[in-house]
C-alpha cells in the first residue's frame, strides 16, 4: 500500500498492463473489487459527455460495487478510472482521490438529508462547504429547486416532504455544483409506483436539459430501458453485455439478458437450417428450428444471435408483446408463418392492456394484447410472433 497526497491509501497494482487509449468522457479499464462471494471482476466501459448509462442486473450482480468505486467510497483492487482528464483511481499509478475531491454527485437509495436542515439548507450545502460566495448561493438553489419541480418550498424540512419531492431535493443538491458526472443509486426504489414514474421522468429530463453524464443503477428494467442511452448488464461481478437498449432487445447474447430486460416465452427446439438475409440491420443469420408439438413437428423460424450450429438444440425467445392472437377457425390467414394451435387457459383484463395465458402443449404461453379481450377462456387460438421479433439463442 502506499499513501497519496491527500492522505488516502491505495492498493499496489495487481498489473501493469498497457491500457487503452481513452475515448469517453468517463473511462473505466479492469475495475475489480473482490470481496471472495461478491463485488466486481475486471469491469471496463466508457461514457460519452452528456450520456447516461445503466448499470443492470440482480441483486449482488456488482452495480452498487461499481458505483461505489466510481465514487471513491470503495477502493478498488485493480483498475483505472477516469473522468474527463482527471485521473480519479488507477492501482498502477498507486492514485485514489477521495470522495470530496472528485467532481462527482451521488443520489442515494435512502435520500441521505441532513433532517434539521431545511431543503433550502440541504441543497445550499455542498456550494457552502465548497466555500461559494453567499451571494452566489441563493440564486443556484432556487434554480435547482424550479428545475426539479420544489419551487417555494425551501423553507420546509425533509419531514414535511412526501418520498418523491425528499428525491427531488437529493437530486437537487447532487446537481447544484454542476458535477461532471452524477452517480444514482437505485434512486426510485423507495418510492411507490406512481411516484417512481414522476421522479423517473424529472431524471430524465434533466439529465437531457443539463447534458449530465450520468452512471444509474438499477434491477428495474423499465428504468434502464427508458432512461439509459446504453445499458451494461451485469451478472456475478463481470459484464456479461454492453449496448443500447435497442441492441440489447434485438440481439441479447444469452437467455439471462433476454429475461433481464422483460418477461420471455421460451420454445425449446433443433435448429434444423439456417440461411442468410438481409434486415433492418444488414445480413443476418435466420434459422428453421423444429419444435416438437404434442401430434408431431412443426417449423418456427427466428434470427439467430450468437454461435449454433444445424442439429444443436436451441431456446426461441417470444416476447409477450409480440405475439398474435387469431382464432383458430378464422380462414383469413391459415398459412400464417410463426403459428403454434394453443387453448386460452387464462384471460386478465386491464385498463389497457389484457393478458392471455395459452397452452400450446409443450408449455404455456404469455401473450399482452392492447384494448379488450379478443379471445375468451376457453377458447382454442392460433398464436404466432413475426420473424424479427423471433429470437433463437444457444441453450
Amino acid at each position: 500500500m502506499k499513501t497519496t497526497t491527500d492522505g488516502r491509501t491505495a492498493p499496489m497494482p495487481a498489473r501493469t498492463a498497457p491500457l487503452p487509449e481513452r475515448t469517453g468522457h468517463l473511462e473505466v479499464t479492469g475495475l475489480t473489487r473482490d470481496f471472495g462471494s461478491g463485488g466486481v471482476r475486471d469491469a471496463s466501459f466508457s461514457v460519452e459527455r452528456g450520456q447516461l448509462i445503466t448499470l443492470l442486473g440482480p441483486s449482488g450482480c456488482g452495480k452498487t460495487t461499481t458505483l461505489r468505486c466510481l465514487a471513491g467510497i470503495e477502493v478498488p483492487d485493480a483498475g483505472r478510472v477516469r473522468l474527463g482528464d482527471t485521473t480519479m483511481t488507477s492501482t498502477a499509478e498507486r492514485i485514489h482521490l477521495r470522495p470530496a475531491k472528485r467532481d462527482i454527485g451521488m443520489v442515494f437509495q435512502s435520500y441521505a438529508l441532513w433532517p434539521h436542515m431545511t431543503v433550502f439548507e440541504n441543497v445550499a450545502f455542498p456550494l457552502r462547504t465548497r466555500g461559494e460566495r453567499t451571494t452566489a448561493i441563493r440564486p443556484r438553489v432556487e434554480e435547482m429547486l424550479d428545475l426539479v419541480g420544489l419551487e417555494g418550498m425551501g423553507g420546509r424540512r425533509p419531514s414535511q416532504l412526501s418520498g418523491g419531492q425528499q428525491q427531488r431535493v437529493a437530486l437537487a443538491r447532487s446537481l447544484v455544483y454542476r458535477p461532471g458526472l452524477l452517480l444514482l443509486d437505485e434512486p426510485l426504489s423507495n418510492l411507490d409506483a406512481a411516484r417512481r414514474d414522476a421522479v423517473r421522468r424529472d431524471i430524465g429530463r434533466l439529465q437531457r436539459e443539463l447534458s449530465i453524464t450520468a452512471v444509474y443503477v438499477t434491477h428495474d428494467q423499465d428504468e434502464a430501458m427508458t432512461l439509459s442511452d446504453r445499458i451494461v448488464v451485469m451478472r456475478d461481478g463481470r459484464i456479461v453485455q454492453n449496448g443500447t437498449p435497442a441492441e440489447l432487445l434485438a440481439a441479447p447474447q444469452s437467455l439471462f439478458v433476454a429475461g433481464l430486460l422483460g418477461q420471455i416465452n421460451i420454445l425449446e427446439g433443433v435448429l434444423a437450417a439456417e440461411h442468410t438475409r438481409t434486415g433492418p440491420n444488414g445480413t443476418e443469420r435466420v434459422g428453421g428450428v423444429d419444435i416438437a408439438l404434442p401430434d408431431g413437428t412443426t417449423r418456427l423460424t427466428a434470427r439467430i444471435v450468437g454461435e449454433a450450429e444445424v442439429g444443436t438444440k436451441v431456446s426461441i425467445v417470444w416476447r409477450p408483446g409480440d405475439i398474435a392472437i387469431e382464432r383458430a377457425d378464422d380462414p383469413s390467414d391459415p398459412g400464417r408463418e410463426n403459428a403454434l394451435p394453443g387453448t386460452v387457459t387464462a384471460v386478465r383484463v386491464g385498463s389497457s392492456v389484457t393478458e392471455y395465458d395459452i397452452d400450446t402443449g409443450i408449455t404455456t404461453l404469455r401473450a399482452i394484447g392492447l384494448g379488450r379481450a379478443a379471445a375468451s377462456l376457453g377458447s382454442r387460438v392460433r398464436v404466432s410472433c413475426p420473424v424479427d421479433r423471433s429470437i433463437s439463442l444457444n441453450h
